[in-house]
């Protein structure tokens, strides 16, 4: 889901930078530093991995970038946006961005796609009343699917070549705050304010399971749409992760190694490796088979909101509330390309 996802929504108290390196710190993979204007809400990879898209704002601005990620220069920036951009999701080709937010004049939650290589918006979606809190394409891109508009505790999916809402998913029971699809596109995954993560048949609509864990803050889910990680903010479960066989509803692990509340995560596609973020400004590398952490990548200045990484090239990419998006080589910890 990335992101999801996506985009994973909290804010959280951030840790002294002061503070010593924890158990797995490993020598500096830090590739580059790109700034913003604006906290930087969200960030993700195109399906090759050679366009970064970041994006973020304030509550009367947003803005979205595209980097070129392996000469780590800016391409260029979407205007349009009334207020912060929540979430961002290329299609599974890489032609087309969607973002989510906000559009603060006409008082709706909105939906804009964009093409990649003109930078021109193509379509929007007037989503209803409510913020939009994540925006993911479905596998074969022939849809959309987003969390909140007309209410704030329902997925929408969008017919993109019909220009209408498909269904949409009710069963939470408070804001829906991050979404993601299996590879295959047979599954969907929500997080919500409610405190559960639910699982979803992408075709009829139909809840198949639905998993409690209090103070959720988000959700990603693994290509192979049998794992997922919940991240927590709150104080019950304040920096842990939880890994899920969803499957079967059955707990994994528990993940604890952040200070403060964890708003981020996003599988390797094998599903091996899982990365987590919060406001302890680190980032953390676990193998997911053993639970153990295998490296902390420190560098950001403030609260990190967004991870997401690039099979392709092998890296990682992070959003702050520092202004900053970061590239990371995370080559080391999960095999050399091919």
């Amino acid at each position: 889901m990335s992101p999801h996802i996506s985009r994973w929504v909290v804010l959280a108290l951030a840790a002294s930078a002061a503070c010593p390196a924890r158990a797995g710190a490993q020598p500096p993979a830090e590739k580059a530093k790109l700034r913003h204007s604006d906290h930087v809400t969200c960030v993700t990879f195109s399906p090759d991995g050679t366009v970064l898209a970041s994006a973020g704002g304030t509550y009367n601005s947003g803005e979205v970038i595209l980097w070129d990620a392996a000469r780590e220069k800016e391409l260029g920036s979407l205007k349009g946006f009334g207020s912060s951009v929540q979430s961002v999701a290329f299609s599974p080709d890489g032609k087309l961005l969607a973002t989510a937010g906000r559009n603060p004049k006409a008082d709706r939650g909105e939906v804009k796609v964009w093409e990649v290589a003109t930078r021109r918006e193509v379509a929007t979606i007037e989503a209803g009343e409510t913020d939009i809190r994540a925006v993911a394409f479905s596998p074969d891109g022939q849809a959309l699917v987003y969390a909140g508009g007309g209410r704030s505790d329902e997925l929408v999916t969008w017919d993109l070549a019909k220009k209408q809402a498909r269904m949409p998913f009710l069963g939470h029971k408070g804001t829906v705050t991050s979404v993601g699809w299996s590879a295959d596109g047979k599954v969907l995954v929500s997080s919500g304010a409610d405190g559960t993560v639910r699982v979803w048949n992408a075709a009829s609509g139909k809840e198949l399971r639905s998993l409690l864990q209090t103070d959720l803050s988000g959700v990603a889910v693994a290509a192979d749409g049998r794992t997922a990680a919940a991240t927590a903010s709150g104080r019950r479960e304040f920096g842990m992760t939880k890994v899920f066989d969803l499957t079967t509803g059955k707990e994994l692990h528990i993940l604890r190694g952040h200070s403060s509340g964890v708003s981020a995560a996003a599988f390797t596609p094998d599903g091996k490796v899982l990365f987590t973020a919060g406001g302890d400004k680190n980032i953390i590398a676990w193998d997911v088979t053993t639970g153990k952490i295998v490296a902390t990548l420190q560098g950001h200045e403030g609260h990190v909101q967004s991870v997401a990484y690039s099979p392709k090239t092998k890296l990682l990419a992070s959003g702050s509330f520092d202004k900053t998006v970061r590239i990371w080589d995370v080559v080391k910890w999960v095999g050399d390309p091919k």
